[in-house]
């Protein structure tokens, strides 16, 4: 049987700075991290469910580490913060990739131009980076899964995309 599918995008793990930027407030880089594996293994829970992580996982390797406690199949689309050799990610991911296209649109962790959705034929983009809504591209099919930007600490369900889509469709009919 089959497992559920989720992203999340900036977990910043083992960041320290990442506490004074964006909604993270927490005592020390532990609590933070910590957190951020319990909210995700309270959706994630099956063996076979799979998680995007779209980008910004970790600073340094020690922090990767976590991940094992991370429940599920995991894949990682590279953000501006993983500079770490792709055999490092490879421990804990089952691939490293730029951008995957898939399940109707395409996910990668700078939000894409939008020249670049219609042209290509992708017509949404579900992406990571972004930390602020204020700052959140203003056209309707791009969809940020970033944990500050979501509110919350758990990996977002492809089903809470596919139903987002759906709704920004009827949108853009009525408008």
């Amino acid at each position: 049987m089959s497992g559920n599918v989720f992203f999340i995008g900036d977990m910043h793990l083992g960041h320290e700075g990442i506490m004074k930027f964006g909604q993270r407030h927490f005592d020390t880089i532990e609590d933070h991290d910590e957190t951020l594996i319990q909210a995700w293994n309270t959706v994630v829970r099956k063996k076979n469910d799979l998680v995007w992580v779209l980008g910004d996982v970790a600073m340094k390797p020690q922090s990767l580490q976590l991940l094992h406690k991370a429940a599920g199949r995991k894949i990682l689309i590279m953000g501006n913060h993983d500079t770490m050799d792709t055999k490092v990610y490879l421990k804990y991911f089952e691939r490293v990739k730029a951008f995957e296209k898939r399940y109707g649109f395409i996910m990668t962790h700078i939000p894409i131009h939008p020249n670049e959705l219609g042209y290509r034929g992708w017509n949404y983009n579900v992406h990571g980076h972004i930390h602020h809504k204020e700052k959140q591209p203003p056209e309707y099919n791009y969809i940020n899964v970033n944990v500050d930007y979501v509110g919350y600490y758990q990996p977002t369900p492809l089903e809470t995309i596919r139903q987002e889509i759906a709704h920004r469709e009827i949108e853009s009919q009525i408008s």
